[in-house]
């Protein structure tokens, strides 16, 4: 049991974590499309019955690890539409859901982090807040509508499958927080927590990346890369001297105040980055000077998201928090000395413009929520409660990290490497072409050789035989297989006809010597001397006797015999071919060895012995001469 759980586990996790990449999200900026659908079981202090919700979010991705999305959600009576199916087993199911009594749009932003983003199983957290409308709608007569609005905070966890490097399915645990005052009329009448309301919801959702661009490790394309995204590498260490105003609202005991500050930090990644800032009040809270008196100070970091690369006017988010130090001698907008120090919240969006490599100049406008100025979270019920002050900054954005190559230098050698490539396979594949043209022409040279041998040996049998017209045939074709060979030579430099002419005669040789090795017996083939070969032609083709004694007037009757045996084997596919071109000599003779082909040496044996034994006949009938 124990083994196959082990097993079980295995499989599981070869699954979710395997070595190599299998979809691998794509890098920089993405923009994101993401519909969905999901179901809530409310708190059961809040008297709003469990229901579903279909719902969308939109927003982008800085690389792989950081989403920040605008979301809505709207929630509809699922008893009640599964209900509308009129089918039994609808109905069954929905007799068994909880029946919803309102309606809820819900609006906000959530930041996703993603861990592990190049596997095909991708957990991830996600926060964020907004504020949503719960609205009664009036069923019966005389009743009347109800609205509602409350402010909302969301947490969960989740994970996505990575279908394609543009495509992932997430599923999510949500938890949405909200609180709900005693005048509400979805709190539960039974209920008199002052705590705040969890409600649990579990979430499906499809999301579609658009845009972004898959990481390579080609030196060319990070250089380019890295060109296009402001000519720095790696982590670019980032120093950001500004100054910043900001307006409190109205309910604020601070006065708009100006700042001169500067802030520090590391851009990762050519889109995402964080910073550190430090922020110091002037002396005359409504007019920018260089005088600092320091009785506001602002201590805190942020992020921000660039929308683009760093290539002329780019816009870009930013998200953070810090801490607001207001010193004792400071003097509100009341004149008194009652502003108190606390935390602040800041969101907002800039716009960043390169005026070199190192340096551009930016401007940004945030949204500042100051704890001491807004109701604690467990008493925030409405939007109304927020008070929001506008924080505004702008400034010179200092840039030290190292340089790109030249990604110029870089194309340029990649260019000449790829040139050289592709003339190098030119050449191989050129080489092939050739090789192939010559092969074809040494064959083709081998097949005219081997024709014409065939043909010098036919016309010599033809004129054995007297046939002229065979004789003119076969001269007409041999002719006509010289000129096609003399033809093809001609077209070659006199170089590349010699070497063409040697590789043909050294195939021939060395077809000659396999012909002749050890596996002869096996073709059947016999090497005659130009003796032998002459002497059975003198015997046989000529029809006289071989012996010395023989006279002109030897009947010759038996040599026809003779020649059918001999011309048989022709006949039958088989034939005498000279070994060189020249085998024949000027007076017909073969003047070299000679290869008969298909004949064995036992039926050469054989007609040499029928050819002694006609002599010996002819012998015996001649007429023996009288003496005198």
């Amino acid at each position: 049991m124990k083994k196959n759980y082990f097993s079980f586990l295995w499989l599981v996790l070869s699954v979710l974590f395997p070595s190599g990449l299998l979809q691998a999200q794509t890098n920089d900026i993405n923009f994101i499309v993401s519909p969905t659908l999901g179901y809530t079981s409310w708190s059961k202090h809040a008297n709003l019955g469990a229901t579903a919700y279909w719902g969308a979010r939109v927003g982008w991705s800085f690389g792989q690890n950081v989403e920040v999305y605008g979301t809505y959600d709207r929630t509809f009576d699922l008893k009640g539409k599964l209900r509308e199916g009129n089918w039994n087993v609808l109905n069954t199911i929905a007799d068994r859901m909880e029946g919803s009594t309102a309606r809820m749009d819900r609006w906000g932003g959530e930041v996703k982090v993603n861990f592990l983003p190049n596997t095909l199983f991708t957990p991830y957290a996600l926060g964020g807040a907004g504020a949503m409308t719960i609205r009664h709608d009036a069923l019966e007569i005389g009743e009347s509508d109800y609205r509602e609005e409350q402010l909302f905070g969301v947490l969960g966890l989740g994970a996505k499958f990575n279908l394609t490097h543009r495509l992932t399915l997430g599923l999510e645990v949500r938890n949405t927080l909200f609180n709900l005052d005693e005048s509400s009329h979805y709190r539960n009448s039974l209920s008199s927590t002052d705590k705040t309301l969890h409600n649990w919801s579990l979430s499906a959702s499809f999301n579609l990346y658009l845009g972004g661009t898959s990481r390579s490790k080609n030196p060319l394309e990070e250089a380019l890369r890295a060109k296009y995204s402001g000519g720095l590498k790696g982590w670019v260490y980032v120093a950001d001297p500004s100054v910043a105003y900001i307006n409190f609202s109205h309910n604020s005991r601070l006065q708009d105040q100006w700042f001169w500050g500067t802030a520090a930090g590391v851009d990762f990644t050519p889109v995402l980055g964080a910073r550190a800032f430090y922020y110091a009040s002037t002396e005359n809270p409504s007019q920018l000077s260089l005088k600092i008196d320091g009785k506001v100070q602002l201590y805190g970091a942020d992020f921000i998201g660039r929308l683009n690369y760093l290539r002329g006017l780019t816009p870009y988010l930013s998200l953070g928090g810090g801490y607001m130090n207001v010193k004792n001698s400071y003097v509100d907008r009341y004149g008194e000395h009652n502003a108190e120090s606390g935390w602040f919240a800041l969101a907002g969006a800039g716009l960043e413009m390169p005026i070199h490599r190192h340096a551009s100049i930016f401007g940004a406008v945030n949204a500042m929520l100051c704890e001491n100025e807004n109701p604690e979270f467990s008493k925030a019920y409405r939007p109304s409660q927020v008070r929001a002050n506008m924080m505004y900054r702008m400034g010179v954005r200092l840039r030290i990290g190292k340089g790109a190559q030249n990604a110029s230098k870089l194309y340029d050698d990649y260019a000449m490497s790829e040139v050289a490539r592709l003339r190098n396979i030119d050449m191989q594949e050129q080489a092939v072409r050739e090789d192939a043209e010559r092969q074809k022409k040494l064959r083709l040279m081998s097949f005219y050789d081997e024709r014409i041998a065939q043909l010098d040996s036919l016309i010599l049998y033809s004129a054995q035989e007297e046939d002229t017209l065979l004789i003119r045939r076969l001269e007409e074709e041999r002719e006509l297989l010289s000129d096609s060979k003399e033809k093809m030579l001609n077209i070659l430099d006199p170089d590349a006809r010699k070497k063409m002419e040697a590789e043909a005669d050294s195939l021939k040789n060395a077809k000659l010597m396999r012909e002749t090795s050890g596996a002869g017996k096996k073709r059947n083939t016999v090497v005659l001397t130009a003796a032998q070969l002459n002497e059975i032609i003198d015997s046989v083709v000529a029809g006289r006797p071989t012996h010395a004694n023989a006279t002109a007037s030897a009947p010759v009757t038996l040599s026809d015999l003779d020649k059918i045996l001999l011309f048989a084997l022709v006949n039958n596919g088989h034939s005498l071919v000279p070994s060189g071109a020249n085998a024949l000599g000027a007076s017909g003779r073969v003047a070299g060895s000679v290869e008969v082909l298909g004949v064995s040496a036992e039926e050469i044996e054989a007609l040499r012995k029928r050819i002694e034994q006609l002599e010996k006949e002819l012998s015996k009938s001649k007429p023996k001469p009288t003496g005198k």
